[in-house]
């Protein structure tokens, strides 16, 4: 049977184990602090930096009544006097679990699109120097928070969380004429290349630097043995979407949160 979209049924699954998969990737590569399982859905706490590592992810299917679930939910995070925020994904357990949520004064925010890309395909090169790091080292954070903007009092919570990456990884700065301008991390596990906290400092954008640092970070999965890679981009930044829509990603599914504000805001 043919669906209305042109996706029949069989092709449906299969694109849902591989949204779960890369999910399942993205958990590894963004870990949590804490984390804490629950009748199929992941519990994750980082002293409230950045809504992936503090949210409730419905992974799987549960047997336990769905409003005591997130009543669960916001107990859990109400003791560490934080809000109780869900990541909504395409195929999140129960269906219908976004609508009840809304319902309970849920609101949506940051729709985020994940995108997908064959590495044999990517078009990229890479002609300057990159400095790398298998791990969070110093002189990256120096980069990163420059670039970024991170506040001096978030700097040790993603210290923590990105020390605490388990798969393959390289923290990677792009230089031109002697200094770093574009710098972000690649992670492989499993055939996938997942690329994060791409930025490139404000007064060197628009000059290809985070496209060569992309293509540098192919090569690297490559030789990992990774095939495709991932990245997750905010759908209104519109000029990061274009890079991406040159190199070859496109779009396989979005999520959103749905955030109920009882306590501490968090950061994106």
């Amino acid at each position: 049977m043919v669906k209305s979209n042109g996706v029949n049924k069989g092709q449906e699954g299969m694109i849902g184990e591989v949204t779960r998969c890369i999910e399942e990737k993205a958990l590894n590569a963004w870990p949590g602090l804490q984390q804490s399982v629950y009748d199929g859905w992941v519990l994750r706490f980082a002293h409230g930096y950045t809504r992936r590592s503090n949210s409730v992810i419905p992974l799987y299917r549960g047997e336990i009544d769905v409003e005591r679930k997130i009543e669960k939910c916001e107990q859990s995070y109400g003791r560490k006097g934080m809000p109780s925020v869900f990541k909504m994904l395409p195929f999140a357990m129960p269906a219908g679990l976004d609508r009840i949520l809304d319902g309970t004064g849920y609101r949506r925010e940051a729709e985020t699109s994940v995108q997908t890309c064959a590495l044999a395909g990517l078009r990229a090169t890479c002609k300057h120097r990159v400095l790398t790091w298998e791990w969070p080292a110093e002189p990256w954070l120096e980069i990163y928070a420059g670039f970024s903007g991170l506040s001096p009092e978030d700097r040790p919570f993603l210290f923590s969380i990105l020390g605490s990456i388990v798969p393959e990884c390289r923290f990677v700065a792009l230089v031109d004429d002697g200094e770093p301008v574009s710098c972000g991390i690649g992670i492989c596990e499993d055939g996938f290349l997942g690329i994060f906290s791409l930025v490139t400092a404000a007064s060197e954008r628009n000059r290809g630097f985070g496209r060569q640092l992309i293509g540098w970070l192919a090569d690297w999965g490559k030789e990992m043995g990774a095939e495709t890679a991932y990245l997750q981009v905010m759908v209104d930044n519109e000029p990061a979407r274009y890079l991406y829509a040159s190199l070859g990603f496109r779009e396989l599914y979005r999520y959103w949160y749905r955030v109920k504000e009882i306590g501490l805001a968090i950061s994106a």
